[in-house]
């Protein structure tokens, strides 16, 4: 049984009846996580946490993120938004944790946890997870259909030119979580090109896919110019005009936060230490 479908069962076997966005943002928390090969063992700490516990450290993960890429955390909120609710029900912590507990003992972290970049972008692992989250029927509804990796790989053969530049931008209206681009990337790395060097512009009608596509960018290490917008392309075919302006809006948002914070750092440096204090 594949990491995904370990996953699905977890989560269905749960006694939480919220939406696949829990399952995939507990997956996309955990994604985000490097194991060195000489570091500590981090699937073996993780694993003995409490369901409180991984609350509270998928939390500080995704605060993390957002300092150091805050667009791609904007953008990946329909996969986060749950964590930020106060109080969450007994249910659903033991859902995360059970959750959890399925994707790192069937080896997600073999798969997403290198340092390099190469290696954790093998496979696509939200792609999968989708399919086996959501029913065939829930799929057609919204269009959603995922391509194969083989395809993938068959298309950028036949399309991508080998006199592609850094600079040039890559596109897909329809990224789906955005498999095409992994294959493009991993095409750019095999050729001596870095793909941070390129741009890259996603788009998906499906907001949980978009967001899995701003993780994935992380994931896959495409570098400062991403994109990710959620629209139906035939309503707005310029949405990407709009995911520039939000870029731009979250790093303003980064810079303001961080500008308010110094203040409050020296002032925090310049009080006495009150705790070795004598009073009398």
């Amino acid at each position: 049984m594949s990491i995904c479908q370990k996953v699905a069962r977890a989560w269905y076997g749960s006694r939480d009846r919220g939406g696949v966005e829990v399952p995939v943002g507990v997956i996309a928390s955990l994604a985000v996580l490097e194991q060195p090969e000489d570091g500590p063992e981090v699937s073996t700490r993780l694993l003995g946490f409490s369901p409180e516990q991984l609350v509270t450290h998928y939390r500080s993960l995704w605060a993390l993120l957002w300092l150091i890429r805050p667009e791609l955390a904007d953008w990946a909120r329909p996969v986060r938004s749950w964590l930020e609710q106060s109080g969450l029900s007994r249910e659903r912590m033991d859902a995360v944790h059970a959750v959890t507990q399925a994707a790192l003992k069937a080896g997600l972290l073999d798969v997403t946890g290198s340092v390099d970049p190469y290696r954790r972008s093998r496979v696509d692992v939200f792609s999968v997870l989708l399919t086996e989250l959501r029913s065939v029927g829930a799929s057609r509804v919204i269009g959603e259909f995922h391509t194969p990796p083989d395809a993938a790989d068959l298309m950028v053969s036949l399309t991508l030119q080998d006199e592609s530049r850094p600079g040039q931008w890559f596109y897909d209206p329809t990224a789906g979580t955005g498999g095409l681009f992994r294959v493009i990337a991993q095409h750019l790395r095999e050729t001596g090109r870095d793909p941070g060097e390129f741009g890259w512009s996603l788009n998906d009608v499906d907001p949980i896919a978009a967001a899995c596509c701003a993780v994935n960018a992380y994931i896959w290490g495409l570098g400062p110019r991403v994109l990710v917008a959620c629209s139906d392309v035939l309503e707005q075919p310029h949405r990407h005009v709009q995911a520039l302006e939000e870029r731009a809006a979250a790093f303003t948002r980064r810079a303001a936060l961080i500008s308010a914070a110094e203040p409050l750092a020296m002032l925090h440096k310049l009080l006495p230490d009150v705790s070795g204090m004598e009073t009398g």
